[in-house]
């Protein structure tokens, strides 16, 4: 069965810049609740941010005049970056507050396939207490 495109099903209502960001994605699965709600599980080899999946989400709730849509993301191993380990950790931030200050000003940096964090605040107990390396992976 040949794999679907991404931009073979929403190209006409994505902006340049998403379109170029999506260019690999292809679709792994989508469906359409009786409450007008998307569901989309892509799959790309590029690493694509949560802050542009946000506003992917919002271009597609407009232009299809959807109730909600979610969008989750697969990425190839190799996809795997700086920018995504930084970005984990924002969202990681989001959900416990207790982490934001170890992680202020904290620097990243990939070696293969392990992300090293430097913390320039101390509270590496802390963040190991709060099970930041499972919630990390989880993510």
């Amino acid at each position: 069965m040949a794999s679907v495109k991404f931009l073979d099903v929403f190209k006409n209502h994505l902006t340049d810049e998403q379109c170029e960001i999506t260019k690999n994605a292809v679709l792994i699965n989508c469906t359409v609740s009786d409450e007008r709600a998307l569901n989309i599980k892509l799959y790309t080899d590029n690493y694509i941010s949560f802050s542009k999946i946000e506003e992917i989400k919002a271009r597609l709730t407009e232009e299809l005049t959807l109730s909600n849509i979610s969008i989750e993301c697969f990425f190839a191993p190799e996809a795997f970056c700086d920018e995504a380990g930084a970005d984990i950790v924002d969202k990681i931030k989001q959900k416990n507050a207790l982490l934001n200050g170890y992680f202020k000003d904290a620097e990243f940096s990939l070696e293969g396939f392990s992300l090293n964090i430097t913390l320039k605040y101390g509270g590496y107990e802390i963040i190991k207490a709060a099970d930041f390396e499972h919630k990390f992976n989880d993510i």
